[in-house]
């Protein structure tokens, strides 16, 4: 289907200056045209319009980093976050997929990386219900599941750190760290198994591999993973660095930074996905832009999980892809990406006249095309409205956000990041398609989706919920303790 999408003013492409009375022809899930609305009108007067003089048509957004199980999660520093997972609510696979899915719809994003952790022992099914449910929304979907060989309560001394506990907590202990039991084997059967619910462009849907933080992962693991994600195509995601406590991880290990350990092992290159690296030595930083590794920076959750605010700056300068994710944790608790990036921006632009600064063309870039590049690969074309481009596009209404006329460039790019919301996100195409069109989904009845998720947050917990909150809240102190020792 062939549609004309007005807009007054336009952000085509993060490099370029803002457009005004722009005029994009779509058709299929391709953009077709892009020019001055007038000619383009005058070119094809019988296409149907969307859009109007009083819309800002931007790039549809990638949010680079989910996780939709911790957006009804409160705050904790990083390390702890593992064992508190047992608080989380249990809402059904599809139904939390389809729930985040529209609320990241509504702040203008169409393209998602989730990293996912099941809920259930079918692991098959629950996978296969996720992806539903966020392909319900309309959205693309990245997924990987997170696996680990060496998940513990504590990074190293494991052994010691147990024996320091009282008799009763070290009995109930064990199953707080016993997310990852299959073998890895069997891990990467399944995977294998999951990706038969990628579309055969691997634009709408694409399996990952993925690991949990670094410092939980072995060599020999770090090995199997990395040769299976080049023998298969398959893009790998790491998180790494996210806290203090991490990057002394590896001196007290190695003696060397996490960076270089990896280096010699031959995990680092195109195929890699960093999120968060919040304690990187800059050192470090050409060495992960050489090897074409990407970085996707999680401000928000950064700083709910007390882990600290990441170079992001020096990051970017470094010639690194970056893409901005919400892993679960955005600020307000509300999923809008919108937020998520000017948050990004106020953050990476840090006193001192020395400071490098981070312009909003960079932001927005991550926020687009740099996350897609970074958590996706070069498959999905979003992030610039160019003729060749997927037809992912937002049009926002300006009606209501006061903007000086005689801004241009650079100036207009930082107004309007400093001042749209997801409450100005009118419509969003996906693939040639409107998934949220005059601010109402139109693949999902959100009046019932939303009662259903209250109605399955009110159902009573799991028989051994409160046993086993009793259990992580009595550790969280001695791991407290345990991490305070690495400070002296």
């Amino acid at each position: 289907m062939t549609r004309l999408i007005r807009a007054g003013l336009a952000l085509l492409d993060p490099t370029t200056p803002p457009a005004h009375d722009v005029g994009v022809l779509v058709d299929d899930e391709a953009v077709i045209a892009v020019g001055g609305w007038a000619a383009l009108h005058e070119r094809f007067p019988q296409v149907e319009v969307v859009g109007g003089p009083e819309m800002l048509l931007v790039p549809a957004l990638c949010d680079a980093y989910a996780r939709s199980w911790q957006a009804l999660s409160g705050d904790d520093m990083h390390e702890l976050r593992h064992l508190m997972a047992v608080s989380q609510p249990r809402v059904d696979a599809a139904t939390l997929a389809s729930w985040h899915g529209l609320r990241l719809l509504r702040t203008g994003v169409s393209t998602v990386l989730v990293s996912y952790r099941p809920q259930s022992a079918t692991v098959i099914e629950d996978v296969t219900a996720t992806i539903h449910g966020y392909r319900d929304a309309g959205l693309r979907v990245a997924l990987h599941l997170p696996f680990a060989d060496r998940l513990g309560l504590v990074y190293d001394d494991e052994e010691r750190f147990r024996r320091g506990l009282p008799p009763g907590l070290r009995a109930h202990s064990a199953a707080q760290s016993a997310f990852s039991t299959l073998p890895v084997a069997e891990y990467l059967d399944a995977v294998h198994q999951l990706q038969v619910l990628e579309d055969s462009s691997r634009r709408w849907v694409q399996l990952q591999l993925g690991l949990e933080d670094a410092p939980w992962c072995s060599d020999e693991l770090l090995l199997e993973m990395t040769a299976f994600a080049q023998q298969r195509g398959l893009r790998l995601v790491l998180p790494l660095l996210a806290s203090y406590y991490q990057m002394r991880f590896a001196h007290r290990r190695w003696g060397r930074t996490h960076i270089w350990h990896l280096e010699a092992l031959g995990v680092l290159g195109p195929w890699l996905s960093c999120p968060h690296l919040v304690w990187p030595d800059f050192d470090d930083l050409e060495l992960l832009a050489e090897r074409g590794v990407g970085v996707l920076h999680c401000p928000s959750a950064d700083l709910r999980s007390r882990c600290g605010i990441a170079p992001l700056a020096e990051i970017a300068r470094s010639g690194i892809a970056v893409g901005i994710g919400s892993a679960g944790l955005s600020f307000d608790g509300d999923d809008d990406y919108l937020r998520e990036l000017r948050l990004a921006w106020t953050l990476a632009n840090r006193p001192g006249a020395e400071a490098p600064t981070v312009a909003a063309r960079d932001i927005w870039h991550m926020g687009g095309r740099g996350g897609a590049l970074a958590a996706w690969g070069p498959e999905l074309q979003i992030g610039r409205i160019t003729p060749g481009a997927d037809a992912d596009l937002v049009l926002i209404d300006i009606n209501d956000i006061l903007l000086d006329s005689q801004l241009e460039g650079e100036a207009l790019r930082e107004a309007l990041l400093r001042t749209i919301s997801s409450r100005h996100v009118r419509d969003v195409m996906v693939g040639g398609r409107w998934a949220l069109r005059n601010g109402v989904a139109t693949k999902l009845d959100e009046t019932a989706l939303r009662a259903e998720v209250r109605q399955q947050l009110a159902q009573p917990r799991d028989p051994h919920y409160q046993q086993a909150l009793f259990t992580a809240q009595g550790l969280s102190g001695y791991i407290r303790r345990f991490y305070k020792s690495w400070n002296e």
